[in-house]
């Protein structure tokens, strides 16, 4: 029983991967961004319950180490008291699902060796497919006579920025599976193909972001190991010349020659309006962490106050100190710096092989991840967690494949009543935010209306949970 819901689980992130949000384009239905929530409610929750299931077994989420125990007892106990100093503590729990049900998809990443194989392709497929339809359709388009827009591009998502968001992690995961294309003959040209169209259409949409996270993923991975680094990076090098040729081609040269307005990058690039709504959202974050910095306002409740802009602060540390405090954020910060350091030393004691080309890519992803974190809501939308979360999980199971077999043994296959408590808790979780999340499907309608009356200064949408994102 174990076996088959570890494999339902795993099937479920690799599906995620290769078919969300496409899959929702010729579907009527909730919007992108709804049904991208329900179907990473329902995943964590087979991920969740694979892990508590009695004989479950694999890395952990107390690792056997008395300060990453300490760690994550201590991070436990701050969102507790968090949650507890929340105005709506229903809707602070969401958020402690959601975090607790990522770290959990992680850990099923973590806990099988070839992950990298299948969630490896189900990305290079994925962005592969997606890109070649939204670039065939916007093709399609001029050839018909209507002027391509970026935002028109981004299929499924509510927002161009969230296809943008998922792109951080998904380019650099694809650029992993250059090193190792396997048996398949066409493998290393799927490879290219996915990266230089995901190139060119990131440039179509204008993902500023993403696109300085991803040069700043790179230098982080070349100054960590300077050979694995440049062969891991030199693929997304080449993929930004060989994706901007694309870009100019058929954004720009062909609309000229069939007479329609060409794709406007340095419009998109040079845009300030979102750069004052974010510093407005930084200030309004920055107030609310001076009002409760020690607990925070609670969990998601960035999303109690409308502002009239947006029910994130468009900042992952912001949005951390704003809503779970100070302490949270520190603890926070320090262990994933920890986390990245270890994965450091790991890749500066490899070579210039296979392994240390995927943990120079893998690099890449976590960093590109945190800088865009930065400036973005990657942190916050559903697609973007799926693949923050395979990203950590694939770089948790490449550190433990490159520890010596002694000391890995323990951190491998331990599992304590510590741990299988979490592992319960973490199902119980999940259950209950599956319940309430089906519960406020069918009022989705209702729901959006009554969250738009809370900040009627705001023309559009402002996802959180769902796509109004206020309470």
């Amino acid at each position: 029983m174990t076996r088959t819901l570890k494999l339902l689980a795993r099937v479920g992130i690799g599906g995620y991967l290769l078919l969300v949000p496409l899959a929702f384009v010729w579907v009527r239905g909730p919007s992108g961004h709804d049904a991208a929530r329900m179907l990473q409610v329902l995943l964590m929750a087979m991920c969740t319950v694979a892990a508590a299931w009695p004989g479950a077994n694999g890395p952990t989420l107390l690792p056997r180490t008395p300060l990453w125990r300490g760690v994550g007892l201590l991070a436990l106990l701050l969102a507790g008291l968090s949650v507890a100093h929340a105005a709506v503590p229903g809707w602070a729990m969401r958020e402690v699902a959601l975090w607790l049900g990522m770290l959990v998809v992680a850990m099923t990443v973590a806990q099988d060796s070839g992950a990298w194989r299948w969630l490896g392709w189900a990305a290079v497929l994925g962005t592969l497919i997606y890109n070649v339809v939204a670039l065939g359709l916007g093709l399609s388009g001029m050839l018909q006579g209507f002027p391509a827009r970026g935002e028109e591009l981004a299929l499924g998502y509510n927002n161009h920025r969230f296809l943008n968001h998922a792109q951080t992690v998904a380019l650099p995961l694809v650029a992993m599976m250059a090193g190792r294309p396997g048996d398949l003959r066409c493998g290393r040209a799927l490879i290219g193909v996915s990266l230089v169209s995901g190139v060119a259409l990131l440039m179509a949409v204008g993902g500023r972001a993403t696109a300085l996270a991803l040069v700043l993923g790179s230098v982080a991975a070349l100054l960590a190991a300077p050979k694995a680094g440049w062969r891991a990076t030199r693929w997304l090098g080449a993929a930004a010349v060989a994706g901007g040729l694309l870009y100019a081609l058929e954004f720009v040269l062909l609309p000229e020659w069939l007479g329609l307005p060409s794709g406007d990058l340095s419009r998109r690039v040079g845009q300030v309006d979102s750069v004052h709504a974010r510093l407005f959202l930084w200030r309004t974050a920055l107030g609310q962490v001076f009002e409760s910095p020690w607990w925070g306002l609670g969990p998601m409740h960035f999303a109690y106050r409308p502002n009239g802009e947006a029910a994130h602060p468009h900042n992952i540390y912001l949005q951390i100190a704003a809503e779970w405090g100070v302490p949270m954020l520190l603890l926070l910060v320090a262990a994933v710096g920890m986390a990245l350091a270890a994965l450091m030393r790991r890749l500066r004691n490899l070579g210039v092989g296979a392994d240390a080309q995927m943990g120079a890519a893998l690099l890449v992803a976590l960093v590109a991840a945190l800088v865009d974190g930065g400036a973005s809501g990657n942190f916050v939308m559903p697609v973007s967690q799926v693949w923050i979360a395979v990203a950590a999980g694939l770089a948790w199971r490449w550190w433990l494949d490159q520890l010596p077999p002694q000391a890995g043994a323990g951190v491998r296959n331990s599992r304590g009543w510590t741990d299988a408590a979490l592992s319960v808790g973490a199902a119980l979780l999940s259950a209950w935010l599956l319940l309430v999340s089906a519960r406020d499907v069918p009022r989705l309608a209702e729901l959006g209306k009554a969250s738009e009356a809370l900040s009627p200064a705001s023309p559009r949408q402002n996802p959180r949970f769902w796509s109004s994102g206020w309470f």
